[in-house]
């Protein structure tokens, strides 16, 4: 998991503005410190998040798909799925707040 956080940390900005889109999440290409501030309110959002649903987005952000995600987890599939689309769900309510 560890290896995981550390890896998205170290993306560029093009793989971060990508993988909030991924999410629901638009940033508009309005000017480079708007999205950055856009991307950067989303990852404070995502670290208010339980251990498990951080590191579930985290792997989702990541590009792994469900399967990958239930193996490294330890949770069913269809779980992951539910708890991916309820994760996306409450970032989404907590931006429009």
């Amino acid at each position: 998991m560890n290896t995981s956080l550390t890896h998205i940390k170290l993306k560029k900005k093009y793989t971060e503005n990508n993988a909030i889109q991924n999410i629901g999440f638009q940033v508009e290409d309005t000017s480079d410190i708007h999205q950055e501030n856009k991307i950067s309110e989303m990852y404070q959002l995502i670290r208010t998040l339980n251990d498990i649903d951080k590191a579930i987005i985290f792997l989702f952000l990541e590009g792994k798909n469900h399967q990958e995600i239930a193996i490294i987890i330890g949770l069913s599939v269809s779980n992951i799925g539910t708890r991916i689309n309820r994760i996306k769900q409450n970032l989404k309510n907590k931006i429009v707040k």
